[in-house]
C-alpha cells in the first residue's frame, strides 16, 4: 500500500540533516528504527519526515 497523500506531500528542507544511519541486516533490527527515530526528533524531522526518510536507512539488496 502506498504512503497517504500527506507523507508524499511532504517536503523535505534543504537544510534538513538526514540522520546517518545505515542497516545492512547484520546490526540489531530493533536498533536500526530506534536510533532513527531519536536523531529525527533530534533534528526537528516531523513523523510524515520520518516516514518518507526511513527506507533511506536500508543498504544492500533486501528480498521480502
Amino acid at each position: 500500500m502506498p504512503f497517504s497523500q500527506a507523507i508524499m506531500d511532504v517536503v523535505i528542507p534543504m537544510n534538513f540533516m538526514m540522520p546517518k544511519i545505515t542497516f545492512t541486516g547484520t546490526e540489531d533490527p530493533e536498533a536500526n528504527p530506534t536510533t532513527f527515530h531519536t536523531q529525527m526528533m533530534i533534528s526537528g524531522g516531523t513523523d510524515a519526515m520520518q516516514c518518507k526518510l526511513f527506507m533511506g536507512t536500508f543498504a544492500g539488496r533486501w528480498i521480502g
